[in-house]
Order: C-alpha cells, then sequence, then structure tokens
C-alpha cells in the first residue's frame, strides 16, 4: 500500500487505464491524480502523461494545463499539442523575468 490510500500504484494505474479504455475519463485522471504520490520519475512522468489526455478528453483545460507544468520537470521539450500555447503562458507567470543590468555606459 502507498500514499494513495487504498490502492497500490500499480492498480491506480491500470485501473485508470480501464476507465480511460471505457471513456469514463474523469474517473481515469482522478485515479491517476492519486498515482502521483510514486518516487518513480519514470512512473510520475507516464501517470502524468495518461492524466493530461485524460484531462484534454474531458475537456479540463487547466487540469491539463496543471499536469504540463508538472511533466516539464520530466521533459521540458514536451509538446502538449492544443495546451503548448496556455503553458507556456503559464510558465511566463512562474519564472521570474530575468534580471538586466544597465548599459555599459549607460
Amino acid at each position: 500500500m502507498g500514499k494513495s490510500g487504498d490502492l497500490p500504484l500499480q492498480e491506480l494505474i491500470a485501473g485508470g487505464d480501464e476507465r480511460h479504455a471505457a471513456g469514463k475519463h474523469a474517473e481515469a485522471a482522478r485515479l491517476y491524480r492519486r498515482a502521483l504520490w510514486s518516487p518513480s520519475d519514470y512512473t510520475r512522468a507516464i501517470t502524468l502523461e495518461r492524466l493530461i489526455r485524460c484531462c484534454g478528453e474531458i475537456d479540463d483545460n487547466q487540469g491539463a494545463i496543471d499536469a504540463a507544468l508538472q511533466m516539464l520537470d520530466y521533459d521540458p521539450h514536451a509538446w502538449f499539442g492544443e495546451y503548448d500555447y496556455a503553458v507556456a503562458q503559464a510558465v511566463l507567470l512562474i519564472v521570474p523575468p530575468p534580471v538586466t543590468k544597465p548599459a555599459v555606459g549607460s
């Protein structure tokens, strides 16, 4: 058992995959979110990919963007399709602008 409560990590992901295949994307997204506690970077990355897909399929744009922002920790060059622009805008809000030095001779 893991931090997620009643189901082991593999069961959460498998359950999410089953619900996704059955077209129950909101239920799948809930299970994938519960699986994000995984200590494995690989498992977190594949779970985030699944979460982004499911959020997109239920038009949960904010959920997809939030998952995509987390995904950038694992793949900074990831492509998020229709969410690319929104993710880029969100990154700009998170990352402070660079500090510039005055021009020489000013």
